[in-house]
C-alpha cells in the first residue's frame, strides 16, 4: 500500500491550516477543482481532497454518520455557482492508528455512492511520487473559518513543507 504514506504527507502539509486558513487569500474560482466541502444538512463540517471519482481524503477528526453530503466544485458556499455536485458519502475508512486525543493519523477516506462527474471545475489532485522536499512550498486551500459567521469563499496560502517534527513545533504558528 505505497499510495498512504503519500496521501499521509498530503495530510500533514495541509494540517497547518486545517481550521483557519490564517493569512489566506480568496482563491481565484475553481482553482482548486479537488477541494470537497463535507455537510451535514445545511452545515459546512469539515474540507477535503477528491483524490479519485470516487474517494474523498479528509481528517478522521472530521467523521460523522454516513450517510452525509460532499459537495464538489465548490467556490462559494452562499450562492449556486452552477458548477456544484452534490453526492452522497456511504462509506468512511479511518486510519486504524487514528487517536482523537492527539490527532495522530487523523486521516480518512470518504466513499461517494455515485462517482464524481470529471469536468474542469471537478478533478481530482495529482498525487505525488514522493515526499516534497522540506521548505517546498504546499498550497493548503479550504472555507476555514478565520471570523464569524463563517466564510463563504475558499481561501488558500502556500505555506512551506515541514518535516514531521518540524511540524509539532510549527504548528502553533499557523492554527489560533
Amino acid at each position: 500500500m505505497r499510495v498512504l504514506p503519500r496521501l499521509l504527507w498530503l495530510k500533514q502539509a495541509s494540517t497547518a491550516a486545517e481550521e483557519r486558513i490564517i493569512g489566506g487569500k480568496p482563491c481565484p474560482r475553481n482553482s482548486q477543482p479537488w477541494q470537497a466541502a463535507l455537510f451535514t444538512g445545511f452545515r459546512l463540517n469539515c474540507g477535503g481532497t477528491l483524490i479519485n471519482r470516487s474517494w474523498v481524503l479528509s481528517a478522521a477528526h472530521c467523521r460523522k454518520r454516513t450517510p452525509f453530503f460532499v459537495r464538489l466544485g465548490e467556490h462559494s458556499l452562499s450562492k449556486i455557482d452552477w458548477t456544484e455536485q452534490i453526492k452522497l458519502a456511504t462509506k468512511v475508512i479511518v486510519h486504524p492508528g487514528y487517536n482523537p486525543r492527539t490527532k495522530n493519523n487523523d486521516i480518512m477516506l470518504i466513499k461517494l455512492l455515485i462517482p464524481a462527474c470529471l469536468t474542469k471545475n471537478v478533478q481530482p489532485l495529482s498525487l505525488p511520487t514522493r515526499c516534497p522536499v522540506p521548505g517546498t512550498k504546499c498550497l493548503v486551500s479550504g472555507w476555514g473559518t478565520t471570523t464569524s459567521p463563517q466564510g463563504m469563499l475558499g481561501q488558500g496560502i502556500h505555506i512551506p513543507y515541514l518535516l514531521t517534527v518540524q511540524t509539532k513545533i510549527h504548528i502553533p504558528l499557523y492554527v489560533k
